[in-house]
């Protein structure tokens, strides 16, 4: 997988297929040159365009389940709770526009960043009140 990436390098999307010799839970890593932003109208547009190209890239290559790992840039003046919530909002958008199609989205927090798993299930609960 290092050699695709590195091959792969530069480009604004980069799809890479795993096999059943990689350690990785996963059918495929996508990769999308994004670039962090302190601008709160800047990143929301950013995140929800990251989050529907990846949701396009897994329907087209027809992957059900797609998971993104929590954004967290600890160096931001962005909260972590505003980063979550562009998060969320931008799934839900997504999936609610792909109604008719089965798809499993999920959002991945390390086991130990409790904090950050906290921020992400408060705004899961207050978005789908």
């Amino acid at each position: 997988m290092r050699n695709q990436y590195d091959e792969g390098k530069g480009n604004s999307e980069l799809l890479i297929k795993t096999d059943e010799n990689t350690l990785l839970p996963c059918k495929a890593i996508l990769f999308i040159d994004w670039k962090f932003t302190v601008n709160e109208t800047i990143y929301n547009n950013s995140i929800a365009s990251l989050i529907g190209t990846s949701i396009k890239t897994a329907i087209s290559n027809s992957y059900k389940p797609i998971a993104f790992p929590a954004i967290i840039c600890t160096k931001s003046i962005l909260s972590a709770r505003l980063k979550a919530k562009s998060m969320i909002n931008a799934l839900k958008h997504e999936l609610e526009n792909k109604r008719s199609m089965i798809l499993i989205a999920k959002i991945v927090v390390l086991q130990s960043s409790e904090f950050l798993s906290d921020i992400y299930k408060d705004e899961v609960e207050s978005t789908s009140a």
